[in-house]
């Protein structure tokens, strides 16, 4: 009986390698698996994660040639440039803004623009002043009296506005004084937490950058 034992060892070792290679094959299979995806689990599609857009904030830009003349207190010697558009102070100058709206399944506000100009003479803004859309049931959005002037170069001033976007955002600007007034394009920031803002808001003081 030993002898037949015997006689079959070697088949036996052999089947009881393979058996083993069997259990462990899988086990080895799954942990470089593992291997293999570690190094890029912050990939999609071969791109870093830092490529993808987040509900965070968006920035606009909005033409300077988008100003627009307001209704009856329209300025005179409109003239119109490549970034942006003259005027003859006095008078009243309106820019559209088209915001994003949604991104991430989030509702985005406006947070705050950045007003370009420039001014000769004793011309100078009077006052800033933001609507929504007039469907809207309290279309304002934001209203200061700060005096703008800047007879040295172009300046740009950031408005911190917090409101929501609404179905659409018209800036105006008003103008007094002798001379002429120049505004350039417009960059607006859109954010989350933006949309949340109460309105209305009239503003004090604006930080210049």
């Amino acid at each position: 009986m030993f002898a037949k034992i015997r006689s079959h060892a070697p088949v036996l070792s052999v089947a009881a390698a393979a058996l083993t290679v069997g259990l462990v094959a899988p086990a080895a299979g799954h942990g470089v698996s593992h291997a293999l995806f570690a190094h890029n689990s912050d990939k999609l599609d071969g791109l870093d994660s830092t490529a993808f857009a987040r509900a965070s904030v968006v920035k606009t830009t909005h033409g300077g040639v988008g100003w627009q003349p307001y209704g009856t207190t329209s300025p005179t010697g409109l003239d119109r440039a490549v970034s942006g558009v003259n005027f003859t102070s006095p008078g009243s100058m309106v820019m559209p803004l088209a915001g994003p709206g949604y991104q991430n399944r989030k509702t985005l506000g406006l947070a705050k623009i950045e007003l370009c100009y420039y001014t000769t003479n004793t011309a100078f803004i009077t006052s800033t002043t933001l609507y929504a859309s007039e469907m809207e049931s309290a279309p304002f959005i934001y209203g200061d009296s700060v005096d703008r002037s800047s007879t040295t170069g172009y300046k740009c001033d950031t408005i911190t506005v917090n409101a929501r976007a609404h179905k659409g955002i018209g800036v105006l600007v008003q103008t007094a004084g002798t001379g002429s007034v120049r505004l350039e394009g417009m960059r607006a920031t859109w954010s989350a937490a933006a949309a949340t803002g109460a309105l209305p808001r009239q503003a004090g003081r604006v930080a210049n950058d």
